[in-house]
């Protein structure tokens, strides 16, 4: 599950996309943290004549969804089955959960361990506004990382950006008071 919720993350597609990532296949794991993630056309949300031309492709640098991958791979991953898909279905050996059900799991644990129900395509919002909120020029970075051509899409669906840097900087900011030893005159 934790997996899942990174890889929701760290690769903000829709769960159709997630649902075909396959080791050796659509999901290769280099050198130094490298994660190469290639997902045929078909899978992505994009005009039907873009299908056949425009897979998505992306090499991720995140040592430790690196190591959470390897480690699944060698330890976890056999004991479902022979083949290499990430999510593999308990009830259909060899083959994977479908997207709604990589959907159901993603809502199913962030209501268990946050108490809200955080859909998959969430995800996607909350990547686009991190980056708008946290990056220089995070705004005009967004689209790209969520392959979107025109900059209004992502501002107009994605981006909920509204401070939440500001609001981050001045939690913080208060939590560093409270811990600052200080001495009382008595």
């Amino acid at each position: 599950n934790g997996i899942l919720l990174a890889l929701a993350i760290s690769l903000p597609q829709r769960a159709r996309a997630l649902s075909i990532l396959e080791f050796d296949r659509t999901l290769r794991l280099g050198e130094e943290g490298e994660i190469e993630v290639r997902i045929p056309g078909q899978f992505i949300k994009q005009p039907e004549r873009h299908k056949k031309a425009h897979p998505y492709h992306k090499v991720l640098t995140n040592i430790g969804l690196f190591d959470a991958l390897v480690e699944y791979a060698t330890d976890y991953r056999p004991i479902f089955d022979t083949g290499k898909l990430l999510f593999s279905s308990m009830h259909a050996p060899t083959q994977g959960i479908t997207e709604k059900q990589i959907g159901r799991l993603a809502g199913d644990v962030t209501l268990r361990e946050l108490g809200v129900r955080i859909s998959i395509h969430r995800f996607r919002d909350n990547v686009a506004t991190e980056i708008g909120e946290t990056m220089p020029n995070g705004g005009r970075l967004a689209p790209a990382v969520l392959g979107h051509r025109d900059i209004a899409t992502t501002q107009r669906h994605y981006d909920h950006a509204e401070g939440v840097q500001v609001a981050r900087e001045f939690a913080d900011f208060i939590d560093e008071r409270r811990s600052a030893p200080t001495e009382l005159v008595l």
